[in-house]
């Protein structure tokens, strides 16, 4: 095999994002949480991109934008599997009981949109 094709350089790209769930009718977040993921993988000389100074054993001190740009693109749909299954398990475990709570909360408190009437003193008032 040749030596271009033997993956021999270990890249990462790693992703974080924050997820928020808001309940629609009463506008409360009802789940917050950060995910910080990451993809590593090694590649070789065609996945990483090609270049005079790879064939001369120079990687990875010589990397230009377009190289990372194929590293990124080899890695970075990887990751992004890895955050939606990471979220996706979260919400299928912890939005359930959060939305039925919220719901029940819904059901307790009357919804008004008008503002409470102004008390009305009653008894006698000052002389």
């Amino acid at each position: 095999m040749p030596v271009v094709l033997i993956a021999d350089e270990v890249y990462e790209v790693g992703l974080a994002a924050r997820v928020s769930v808001v309940h629609v009718g009463s506008g409360r977040a009802l789940l917050e949480r950060d995910f910080v993921v990451s993809h590593r993988r090694a590649l070789n000389d065609p996945e990483r991109g090609w270049s005079v100074s790879g064939l001369l054993f120079l990687y990875p001190y010589t990397l230009d934008a377009d190289a990372y740009a194929d590293v990124r693109e080899a890695l970075w749909p990887h990751a992004q599997e890895a955050l939606a299954l990471e979220v996706l398990t979260w919400l299928r475990e912890a939005l359930p009981p959060r939305l039925a709570e919220a719901d029940a909360l819904e059901l307790r408190e009357p919804a008004t949109d008008e503002e409470p009437e102004a008390e009305v003193p009653t008894g006698p008032g000052p002389r």
